[in-house]
């Protein structure tokens, strides 16, 4: 059909089972599952317009590990079937300027990453946690490509969309709260080694409860940092940052660490090895409302195999230090199994 008619149509899905093998919960289980219908219609030249339809059952160890750092990003799908993303996207001036409008996720866009992707299951290490990221929202995107080596990038998006509904009740009245993103992208080639480095601010306009409780702020800021850098065949580095006001978020600096390698073993060109550590540092204020510990660190191991061009399993370990940034959880330890079939 793509040859034809310029129709694309692809069907995802993952199921996620994951195990507490240590901890105050250990012994739990829960399964998780995801799916996703995308269609890509061409249109005239350079465009196209893009649907996501989505649904699941599940929320995984969502209030059971105790962890802040969302340790299966598929978890909590709404379980009715619903349209996830409609949107226009046009290509100008020779493919340099592209346009995004619609109904989108601007995580989709900014902060994504090579190596920390969504082969991760903790969303900790698949995206910057810190950054106010809104799903399935009205919204839109631009990037222009300066050189070929250097881009620039902007979003805006509903910050009180639904994900269900089309955006359309919450995007244009009232009082029409829209987060902003923007991005500077360097992608340098060290030698023939491949690098990617990207600066990222965010500037969410809505009023904010205060972590201590004394009122509300508005206009907060943030940064960020996303980088991968290809260091050997197959194998590339990753390192994230982000920063955020501690009077309004609960972590007020993260970061993200690790490398992905692929073919790690001969005659499995295809399989994927990947580690990373990630961390949030909680405010001050945080701390002090509810007596938190300083950190909660996360440790992830996975080992992706491809079975077929459609089908692959992974294993996984996790590791998580202060569970919930809390005192009086020390170590959880989660062991689990995706598998993803593609067509």
């Amino acid at each position: 059909m793509e040859d034809t008619t310029g129709t694309h149509v692809g069907l995802c899905t993952i199921t996620t089972s994951q195990a507490v093998l240590n901890g105050k919960v250990e012994g739990k289980d829960r399964t998780v599952f995801w799916w996703n219908l995308n269609v890509t219609q061409r249109l005239w030249p350079g465009a196209k317009l893009i649907t996501n339809t989505r649904g699941g059952s599940g929320n995984g160890l969502e209030g059971i590990d105790g962890s802040k750092h969302n340790t299966n990003w598929t978890r909590h799908e709404p379980e009715c079937v619903y349209v996830s993303h409609l949107y226009l996207e046009q290509k100008l001036f020779d493919d340099k300027l592209t346009l995004d409008v619609g109904k989108l996720d601007t995580e989709d866009f900014i902060d994504t990453n090579k190596a920390a992707g969504w082969d991760f299951l903790s969303y900790s290490l698949a995206r910057n946690p810190t950054i106010p990221c809104h799903w399935h929202a009205i919204g839109a995107v631009a990037r222009y490509d300066l050189l070929p080596w250097l881009y620039v990038q902007g979003g805006v998006a509903d910050a009180q969309g639904s994900w269900t509904e089309t955006g359309l009740n919450t995007a244009f009245h009232d009082e029409d709260y829209f987060v902003s993103l923007y991005e500077v992208g360097l992608t340098p080639k060290l030698g023939a080694r491949q690098g990617n480095y990207r600066f990222i601010l965010w500037y969410d306009p809505q009023p904010l409860g205060r972590i201590d409780g004394s009122g509300v702020n508005r206009d907060d800021l943030g940064f960020g940092l996303s980088f991968d850098q290809e260091i050997a065949d197959g194998v590339t580095a990753f390192m994230r940052y982000g920063y955020a006001d501690e009077s309004v978020r609960e972590i007020e600096h993260y970061w993200s660490t690790g490398a992905t390698w692929t073919g790690p073993i001969p005659g499995r060109r295809e399989d994927v090895l990947g580690f990373g550590v990630g961390q949030f540092i909680m405010g001050g204020d945080y701390r002090r409302a509810n007596q938190a510990a300083h950190t909660e660190t996360i440790f992830e191991l996975y080992y992706k195999i491809k079975l077929a061009e459609w089908c692959s399993i992974s294993p996984d370990l996790q590791a998580i230090l202060n569970p919930g940034a809390s005192r009086d959880n020390d170590v959880g330890v989660i062991a689990g199994l995706k598998l993803v079939v593609g067509l």
